[in-house]
């Protein structure tokens, strides 16, 4: 992508990674919601001028004395309140905060199978692997961004959805000063479950992001890496004034592997920002990492 294009005020973020040769990493852009009477299309069955009406939910009135990032109900959206190990709204829905330290406020009828995402075999893998430092530039550079977009202020929001083993969100963590609360969620149990042992001040929930369970427009920042976007869940959490980052692999990653295993390789890869543009949001910033991989001795 060009910094020349229309949405592109400069260039700033992207990712992907390569055994051999420089990879090109194509983290996508930061991308911030424009202002709510500015809006257009949220996606094609919903309007952002209508969206409350279009997504069929209602909004329970959210008091200016309560505090940023509440966890919502996933069945009545109402705020979540905490009682010891509990949470529990206003209607009587009640969760519980696991022994590992994360609640889970994944419905029985936003999951697709048994046990949806990442089994631990899966997590333990990528935790492994993203452990051994090879993805380092990819955090660094989403550290980077992430501080750069928030500037001066302090204790800012932040929802990582689809976080996975929370090895980047332990990294947003220690490397952003402004970051206040931080929310990791995942539909995956087990990545969750796993994600608990890196940062216990870091809030953990098991949730789909499609409709992330967080008060409307309480994220300063959301991050979405590597994972199918969901424009919707980014508008009902993000606020007016918030940034959106999302990354996804360039067209070189793990070339040299793909060559190994398949007889022809695509150099094609999908770009979030036609995406995101369509569903309402403009791009500030894009930036490429690109970094090379040696085989050790």
């Amino acid at each position: 992508m060009s910094g020349n294009d229309p949405w592109a005020k400069h260039k700033a973020a992207s990712q992907s990674e390569t055994p051999s040769e420089p990879a090109r990493a194509e983290e996508a852009p930061a991308v911030k919601k424009p202002k709510a009477k500015a809006r257009k299309t949220l996606s094609p069955a919903v309007s952002k001028s209508s969206s409350q009406a279009a997504e069929s939910i209602s909004q329970p009135e959210i008091r200016s004395d309560q505090p940023k990032g509440l966890l919502t109900c996933p069945k009545c959206h109402q705020v979540l309140n905490q009682d010891g190990r509990n949470w529990r709204c206003a209607d009587g829905h009640s969760y519980d905060t696991a022994k590992q330290g994360y609640v889970n406020l994944l419905l029985v009828d936003q999951k697709k199978s048994r046990h949806p995402g990442d089994d631990m075999d899966m997590v333990r893998a990528r935790a492994d692997f993203l452990d051994g430092g090879d993805y380092q530039p990819i955090a660094d550079a989403l550290s980077t961004l992430l501080s750069e977009q928030l500037g001066d202020a302090t204790d800012q929001t932040l929802l990582d959805i689809g976080c996975g083993d929370g090895w980047y969100t332990a990294r947003m963590a220690s490397a952003v000063p402004a970051l206040g609360q931080i929310t990791g969620l995942d539909i995956s149990r087990d990545a969750v479950r796993y994600a608990t042992r890196r940062n216990k001040s870091i809030r953990w929930i098991v949730a789909s992001g499609a409709r992330p369970p967080v008060q409307a427009q309480s994220q300063n920042a959301i991050v979405t890496l590597f994972t199918p976007l969901m424009p919707q869940g980014l508008e009902h959490a993000l606020s007016d004034d918030g940034v959106v980052i999302t990354a996804s692999t360039g067209a070189n990653h793990l070339s040299q592997l793909r060559e190994r295993i398949y007889t022809q390789v695509n150099e094609d890869h999908w770009s979030p920002v036609s995406a995101m543009q369509n569903a309402g949001f403009h791009s500030v910033a894009e930036q490429n990492v690109r970094f090379t991989w040696r085989r050790k001795a």
